[in-house]
């Protein structure tokens, strides 16, 4: 035999390249796969959960916080409340409405400017409240809220661990509640 077929032989037993997987080493690596997405999958809907909860609060903060922002520095009485049929409904829900109210009958009249309004999608089981009563709150052009400080509260019964709670001073200051949400 010569030294080129030789080579050749041996080349073809030992540098053989093996292109691809075999059944049982994909079978192995989707085995695997699946019992590391089981493993994942409630840590990431409780995350999903809790951003949800977040994006809420954040919305809604921004929400009073720009409406005092525009009563402080437009000298203009805001209302904000949730709007059915123009006019605020006793409870406080989303859709919420930010807007100018200077006849301070809680409606939204036709020559009213509606500022802005915030509808956010939340879980059947969250509950968004106002401890006090009218289901509106007023910002006074001086920025206060006159005597309707109060609590937003949002209460989650499946993720209680979500709740939140902006508490609004007399002066219409916001302050963000994340341990003492006094949710049942």
């Amino acid at each position: 035999m010569s030294t080129r077929t030789r080579r050749q032989k041996f080349s073809r037993i030992f540098f053989s390249i093996n292109i691809g997987f075999s059944l049982i080493e994909v079978l192995f690596v989707l085995a695997i796969t699946a019992i590391l997405a089981g493993l994942a999958s409630p840590s990431i809907s409780s995350w999903i959960e809790a951003t949800k909860a977040k994006a809420i609060q954040q919305q809604l903060s921004s929400l009073l916080f720009d409406a005092r922002y525009r009563a402080l520095t437009n000298a203009q009485i805001l209302t904000v409340c949730h709007l059915e049929d123009g006019q605020c409904s006793g409870d406080l829900a989303f859709p919420l409405a930010a807007f100018v109210d200077p006849n301070r009958n809680a409606v939204w009249d036709a020559n009213e400017t509606l500022l802005r309004e915030i509808s956010e999608d939340i879980p059947s089981s969250a509950k968004l409240s106002w401890n006090r009563n009218g289901g509106f709150l007023r910002f006074w052009p001086s920025g206060g809220t006159g005597a309707l400080s109060g609590s937003l509260t949002y209460c989650d019964a499946a993720s209680p661990e979500n709740d939140f709670r902006i508490v609004v001073a007399r002066t219409g200051r916001l302050r963000l509640d994340n341990n003492d949400t006094r949710c049942n």
